[in-house]
């Protein structure tokens, strides 16, 4: 599997180091045991981060976040905050 440049907010539950972030390889690594990658917007931050803690809750350790809202930068800097509170 060859890895592009991807906006995936990755759920470092795996890492100790809450402050580095994931090398290609460790990226691979998680799609290839479970490569389904759920994709998703939403403008609200609690519901995106919502979804993200059932996407995680399923089994789901990638997400990708689509940037097409006028809000997702916002709300895709809380995802990342809620990551790093509930996922180190």
């Amino acid at each position: 599997m060859k890895l592009k440049n991807s906006c995936l907010v990755m759920l470092r539950v795996e890492l100790n180091d809450k402050k580095r972030n994931m090398t290609n390889q460790e990226v691979l690594e998680v799609l290839e045991r479970a490569p389904i990658v759920p994709l998703y917007y939403h403008d609200d931050e609690q519901i995106a981060c919502t979804l993200m803690d059932a996407c995680y809750t399923g089994g789901a350790r990638a997400i990708e976040f689509t940037n097409r809202g006028d809000h997702a930068l916002r709300v895709f800097t809380a995802m990342c905050k809620h990551r790093n509170a509930h996922y180190p």
